[in-house]
């Protein structure tokens, strides 16, 4: 039986002429040296084939006569030792699980690189939205379970920060987290921010949750191996006890700037 599937053509395909090859049709790439056979509507030719970033180059100008353009999909197939593509036309509505398609196919990346890339982003719209007033530091060495050090401009009370992120959050808003135990040590000035990545859009999901270390120490289940197991629901709506710690991204920086300024009446 052949498998078939669809990839929504996003922009920097369009724009520079390749096709980034998803991990399902990867392993069964008809290659010869650098080389993939290409066939549609019957044509075959051969083109370029990157294995290090999982690309075929060489397709500006079949995207331009064939009027293949940003957010069409392709069929893509491994059939009679070709990679098979046809127009896949829909009329403007897709099935609920076109619409779920994922642009981006992020399996060979490591939990360290999800990790690290959540990290940056927190980073990014902390420094961003925090409009020069917050400093954010990273730890040589990460043993402690603080993912970021954040300090505000003149004040040495720093807020530090352990990153949680989820790649999978369930269709319902589900976001399961879990915490080593062996690391953590709840502290007025620890806190928790878990953030949820949409593979589609390649960000951080507006919701998120900031939570003091001290609630997660009273409030999470404990495991039978010591980890602490977070499962908080961010759907409009939703009753649970961690709703009231959950943020958009803009508010991070006001939270922060508010938890240092509550540290600063007990150091004064």
């Amino acid at each position: 039986m052949t498998d078939y599937y669809k990839r929504r053509i996003i922009e920097v395909e369009k724009r520079l002429g390749f096709l980034y090859i998803p991990t399902k049709l990867r392993y069964n790439l008809p290659i010869q040296g650098d080389q993939v056979a290409i066939r549609f509507e019957g044509n075959e030719w051969s083109l370029r084939y990157n294995s290090t970033y999982n690309r075929i180059f060489g397709l500006t100008e079949f995207y331009r006569n064939q009027d293949i353009n940003n957010g069409d999909f392709l069929q893509l197939c491994i059939n009679n030792g070709a990679l098979e593509i046809s127009k896949y036309i829909d009329s403007d509505s897709h099935t609920q699980e076109e619409e779920n398609c994922e642009t981006f196919d992020i399996s060979g990346l490591s939990s360290n690189a999800k990790g690290n890339i959540a990290e940056d982003r927190v980073k990014e719209f902390i420094l961003l939205y925090g409009q020069g007033l917050l400093n954010v530091y990273k730890p040589v060495i990460d043993k402690d379970g603080v993912d970021l050090i954040v300090l505000q401009s003149g004040i040495f009370h720093p807020v530090h920060i352990q990153v949680k992120s989820r790649y999978n959050v369930t269709a319902d808003g589900q976001m399961i987290l879990t915490i080593n135990g062996n690391t953590f040590q709840p502290h007025y000035s620890f806190y928790i921010v878990a953030v949820s990545f949409n593979k589609q859009t390649l960000e951080i999901d507006n919701k998120i949750l900031f939570i003091p270390s001290e609630i997660v120490e009273e409030k999470a289940i404990r495991l039978t191996n010591g980890n602490l197991r977070i499962v908080a629901c961010l759907q409009n709506g939703s009753q649970n006890q961690w709703c009231p710690y959950i943020i958009s991204k803009a508010q991070l920086a006001e939270k922060i700037i508010e938890a240092i300024s509550e540290m600063n009446k007990y150091y004064r």
